[in-house]
């Protein structure tokens, strides 16, 4: 009897587990599908009966709703199961040159929330794949499952370019912030395992260009020569014509020529 309500309180197999939602797909993986969806897409957005088989290739709903969300959380696709397109940042994957490729890839990369934490907290250190593991950990990804966290983060950076790998040890490159065209990431939901957990947007920080400053011995030139310079660009810009009348008073006519002479213009 006691066995028969234990077995009765386990989750079902391959039920949810929670913690933190992550990409069940490797980056590479997610870009050719997202190049399919993008053919499959172009005209108007496709039902899941038709996205699932003709881009992912199965034809039940469970591997299907994990590739699905797998995609919406590199921000590669948007929709849902009534009508499913592909995003911007697909489109642009698709049609771009090999050297536009590696930007997309890494605003690709760092889309997912958990896949951004983890990139913030090592840019620019190397670090070893169980200390990778051990801050997904901290960023609540499930236990059963962050071993598959740890291998699709590290696979996706490579990836994207973003890091490098010698041993057991991760490389990861300076965090930069790139101009790109701000793209609409919709809430993504862990269609796979029920949770519900949304990964909130993020906004792409601005490139903040500064205004070349003008050089300390610049000002100082300016200051000390400020009023030869000035007079010398008045004589280039200023022009006076200045017409004599024999009927003009005499002193009223000194006046005048006394102060075109105060500035330089006789």
């Amino acid at each position: 009897m006691a066995n028969t309500e234990t077995e009765a309180r386990k989750p079902p197999k391959g039920g949810r587990k929670g913690g933190s939602v992550f990409p069940r797909m490797k980056l590479e993986d997610a870009v050719g599908y997202a190049k399919k969806l993008v053919s499959k897409t172009h005209v108007a957005p496709q039902p899941a009966d038709v996205v699932y088989p003709g881009v992912f290739g199965v034809t039940s709903a469970p591997p299907g709703e994990i590739k699905s969300s797998a995609l919406k959380q590199y921000g590669l696709l948007e929709g849902d199961k009534k009508g499913y397109k592909a995003t911007a940042l697909a489109k642009q994957l698709a049609a771009a040159t090999p050297g536009e490729m590696p930007g997309l890839y890494a605003t690709a990369c760092t889309t997912p929330r958990i896949f951004k934490k983890l990139y913030e907290v090592f840019h620019g250190d190397t670090v070893s794949v169980a200390r990778i593991r051990q801050q997904a950990l901290a960023l609540e990804v499930h236990p059963d499952t962050v071993d598959v966290c740890t291998q699709h983060f590290i696979s996706s950076i490579l990836f994207a370019g973003l890091g490098t790998q010698t041993g057991d040890n991760v490389t990861l490159s300076q965090l930069q912030q790139v101009e790109t065209e701000e793209i609409e990431q919709p809430a993504v939901t862990d269609e796979s395992s029920g949770t519900g957990d949304e990964v909130p947007r993020e906004d792409v920080a601005p490139l903040i260009v500064e205004q070349p400053r003008q050089s300390a011995a610049a000002a100082t030139r300016n200051v000390e020569g400020g009023q030869a310079d000035g007079q010398a660009s008045a004589r280039s810009v200023i022009q006076i014509n200045v017409t004599l009348d024999s009927s003009h008073d005499p002193e009223k006519l000194e006046k005048q020529l006394a102060l075109l002479r105060r500035f330089g213009a006789l």
